[in-house]
């Protein structure tokens, strides 16, 4: 089982309908400063027009603003996630399922994991979360420093291992083929890492396929093949669509946490002292810190905001920007745990909302709890500098901290 043959990522000519003010010379995965703040190097965005055409990655639309990224991921008639990452994939790729699937398809295809993602099967795993988090932050609290990617961000993929039933001895493989998948603008590489995932993926179904039926996360999928609704490809492209939000989103959503923290002690002090502001300190930092930059295939000629858009293009959801949109929030680029009716679009909106954030969110707010009450007090490293990214996922890539050893408790 393969992908079909990578597609280069080339700058292209402007198209004709393009007007002439709103093209951007902006690689989304190269922009300027994003090694120094991810979020501030797209966030300069927001200081020309609403809606954006860049030349790079074969030519895609960006739209800049919360509420238009609302309506275009609600209107999939017009905006379909075919394609729901730039640059489009080469031929012969399968969809990933749901997410590149369209209603009325997409509907019954989602409800198949409602169940074992849902937040009443979620809560009784939360006990391993906190057990598992607790266990690798004791671990480093002794040594006075981590470099909190390496050491840290496989945590999220392990849980999702042990919350899926999957051999842990996958997890460093499975975690750098998704970096790979994410985070490089090498379509060939990307290629590879998607053929080695699809692979490993269908190894794994092979193991539930063996066993009797069971209602957990990949018994579902194997159900629904057996029944004759998904193929056994689909049921590969189904567990790899899961298995890749698993793994990711939360690993770079922490990596930003632990960015922010470590450079504002007020806030940390917040936390240390009121421990029950996790919650709505895990949702305002995933506001200010989004992850994903999604995309839309435009199905028909229209015109969106005064833009005309043709058939064929990309549209780019940058998420992320949505949420640092001052015309949605009050000084947007400030992290405030007391904002009121904090609401974000990381998960997304509308028919492919996230199904995984039941799953994430404990995940969240439990490293807030644990990682806090171990490491209390801890900084940049002041002798080697974070380095963060940008692709499919915003993220840290390299993170090094300090903190006084002693404030390392058992």
């Amino acid at each position: 089982m393969s992908y079909g043959a990578a597609t280069a990522n080339p700058v292209v000519d402007i198209p004709p309908h393009v007007p002439a003010e709103l093209v951007v010379d902006f690689n989304y995965f190269h922009p300027p400063g994003v090694e120094d703040d991810p979020h501030q190097a797209w966030k300069r965005l927001h200081d020309g027009p609403d809606i954006v055409f860049t030349p790079h990655n074969g030519g895609h639309w960006i739209l800049t603003r919360s509420d238009d990224m609302f309506e275009v991921m609600h209107d999939t008639e017009t905006f379909s996630s075919v394609e729901f990452t730039v640059p489009k994939r080469g031929a012969g790729v399968p969809p990933l399922i749901p997410n590149q699937i369209d209603p009325p398809r997409h509907g019954p295809l989602k409800s198949i994991v409602l169940r074992p993602l849902s937040p009443k099967a979620v809560k009784p795993v939360e006990p391993v979360i906190r057990e598992l988090m607790a266990t690798r932050i004791r671990r480093l609290a002794p040594r006075g420093r981590c470099e909190f990617v390496s050491e840290f961000t496989d945590v999220p993929p392990e849980l999702f291992f042990e919350y899926a039933g999957l051999p842990k001895e996958h997890v460093p493989r499975a975690k750098r083929l998704v970096d790979i998948i994410v985070h490089t603008q090498d379509e060939d590489a990307r290629r590879k890492a998607r053929n080695e995932s699809a692979q490993l993926l269908s190894e794994l179904l092979d193991q539930w396929r063996a066993q009797p039926p069971s209602d957990d996360l990949f018994g579902v999928i194997v159900a629904q093949e057996r029944a004759g609704v998904l193929t056994p490809e689909e049921s590969v492209y189904y567990a790899m669509n899961v298995y890749h939000g698993g793994l990711e989103t939360v690993a770079s959503a922490l990596s930003f946490f632990v960015w922010y923290l470590a450079r504002h002690p007020e806030h940390r002090r917040q936390l240390v002292d009121d421990p029950d502001l996790s919650m709505s300190a895990a949702e305002e930092l995933l506001r200010r810190h989004g992850i994903l930059n999604l995309a839309r295939l435009v199905t028909c000629s229209t015109t969106f905001r005064g833009v005309t858009f043709k058939p064929g293009e990309l549209v780019m959801l940058p998420l992320h920007l949505a949420g640092l949109d001052e015309r949605k929030y009050d000084s947007p680029m400030e992290v405030d745990f007391h904002r009121e009716a904090i609401a974000h679009p990381m998960f997304g909106t509308g028919v492919h909302r996230c199904v995984g954030s039941h799953l994430a969110r404990p995940e969240l707010r439990i490293f807030l709890e644990e990682w806090l009450k171990h490491i209390p007090d801890f900084t940049l490293d002041p002798e080697d500098k974070p380095i963060g990214a940008s692709g499919i996922a915003m993220s840290m890539i390299h993170l090094p901290l300090v903190w006084p050893s002693a404030s390392g408790r058992s």
